[in-house]
């Protein structure tokens, strides 16, 4: 992410949801928290909807709280969701867009 842009950050849509009742887990390949790392979602669709929203509008960087910030549910995770929340606001400031989605996403196109 830096390194493609010179230690800056490059452009990003930032992305605004609201899950509901956790059904699934999304396993993904790893990150810096653990290797496979998972997902708690509601609705596999809406991730998918994202992502292909992402890339229909050439979105190369999006920063999703659910993508960006440790899901573990130990002591370790909760500290470092706290302090990913107390930055929420520099994140939501400093995108180019926020992508909302709503509960009912399914009646949007």
């Amino acid at each position: 992410y830096l390194g493609e842009n010179q230690g800056k950050v490059p452009p990003y849509l930032v992305v605004s949801h609201v899950w509901g009742k956790i059904t699934k887990e999304k396993i993904q390949p790893g990150r810096d928290w653990g290797t496979p790392w998972s997902i708690p979602i509601s609705d596999p669709e809406k991730l998918k909807r994202i992502l292909q929203y992402c890339e229909t509008t050439k979105v190369k960087w999006m920063w999703m709280d659910i993508l960006c910030t440790n899901q573990a549910r130990d002591n370790q995770a909760k500290r470092e969701k706290a302090q990913e929340v107390a930055k929420m606001g520099h994140y939501y400031r400093e995108a180019t867009a926020c992508l909302v989605i709503p509960v009912n996403y399914e009646e949007f196109n």
